[in-house]
């Protein structure tokens, strides 16, 4: 898992109700789409990792060097939003170049 830091947000250009976010890591940039949140309350905080799950990427959270449960785009998306510490896959930021 390498650091990632959201520098863009944007609509995505391949589906019109998701958000499109780059990040920037040590080894690349790595974009993603997310579907668009529900408008609702404060989002939990809590660092997040983004890794190649059964059916794509995946958001799970992420302790100590350790993936811990998976979260739903709607609950992951808001955290991402609010600043919290992002982590990527390295295989994830290889297959987006």
């Amino acid at each position: 898992m390498i650091p990632a830091t959201l520098e863009l947000v944007h609509p995505c250009p391949a589906r019109a109700e998701y958000i499109e976010l780059r990040f920037t890591t040590p080894e690349g940039p790595f974009t993603w789409c997310f579907p668009e949140p529900p408008p609702g309350g404060e989002p939990p905080g809590g660092p997040i990792a983004l890794v190649v799950g059964p059916y794509g990427v995946q958001a799970r959270q992420f302790h100590d060097g350790v993936l811990g449960t998976a979260l739903e785009s709607s609950t992951a998306l808001p955290m991402m939003l609010a600043g919290a510490n992002v982590h990527v896959a390295r295989r994830l930021v290889a297959m987006s170049r």
